[in-house]
């Protein structure tokens, strides 16, 4: 895992954790545009000139240095999206990687906020955030539910509020249960119940409306981007009937009748995808 930082020198930098210890770092949660910062603009330091992906990035570099966290990281930037391998690896992990993160900050390009005082009032933002894009896209579903603290913000930076203090009018928006904003663990919900989490989000590449669940479903596989939607949806199914149809570790009890149910009903339920 790389995460930006500024180095003894003032300079943007890029630091590599593979196989160290992670510090604490806060991730962004965003919508991507025409204008992202890449890593190779972080090698080249050319990253100044992209001035929408660098507002994005000087909003979170900023946010990190008041919640006194030194690291952060942004997709377009620490992934090296031009490496198969590493960009298949990182997808089955940034489930992971924002729920392990310290702060998630959610950046609402298209809702916006014309006061300089905070707290802002509910009036200025409710209906351009109900409307907000953020809701409609694949991605951004782990990243509304693997963090614990989810911060949302307007594109001026102006904090509306966070994941606890805003989650009946997120689930009044997605339709999300309540306990999973309130990050009760997902195994608690049924596979379907998860997977419908999804619908009517949407992606820029056809396949990503599946791997999107990989974290939500609990499960890794290979990315293969140009196999389309039927396919990696196949491969999908495969990975929770393999999942579901592993050696039970429960013991034998006097209530295995009920443990025995459970699975049928389990098996039965990720046929039903």
């Amino acid at each position: 895992m790389r995460l930006l930082h500024f180095d003894a020198l003032g300079r943007l930098a890029l630091a590599n954790f593979r196989g160290k210890t992670i510090p604490p770092y806060a991730i962004l949660s965003h919508r991507w545009s025409d204008s992202e910062i890449l890593i190779e603009d972080i090698s080249n330091a050319t990253y100044k000139k992209k001035e929408e992906g660098y507002r994005k990035l000087q909003f979170c570099a900023e946010r990190a240095a008041q919640d006194e966290l030194q690291y952060f990281w942004i997709d377009t930037c620490c992934i090296d999206r031009w490496n198969n391998d590493e960009r298949s690896k990182a997808i089955n992990s940034m489930f992971q990687w924002y729920k392990d993160a310290t702060r998630c900050y959610v950046f609402l390009s298209d809702v916006s906020v014309s006061t300089a005082t905070e707290p802002v009032q509910r009036s200025d933002w409710e209906a351009s955030f109900r409307a907000s894009a953020w809701f409609t896209r694949g991605w951004t579903l782990q990243e509304l539910i693997a963090p614990v603290s989810v911060e949302f913000f307007s594109r001026e930076g102006h904090l509306i509020g966070d994941k606890a203090s805003l989650d009946q009018l997120i689930h009044d928006i997605t339709g999300i249960p309540l306990a999973a904003l309130r990050n009760r663990p997902l195994h608690g919900f049924s596979t379907s119940e998860r997977k419908r989490w999804a619908e009517g989000r949407i992606t820029t590449e056809e396949e990503d409306i599946v791997y999107c669940l990989l974290g939500i479903l609990g499960v890794s596989m290979p990315t293969t981007y140009g196999e389309g939607q039927e396919s990696a949806r196949s491969r999908l199914q495969a990975e929770l009937e393999g999942a579901s149809n592993a050696p039970s570790i429960i013991p034998f009890s006097q209530n295995h009748r009920f443990v025995g149910r459970e699975l049928q009903l389990a098996e039965l339920e990720a046929k039903l995808f």
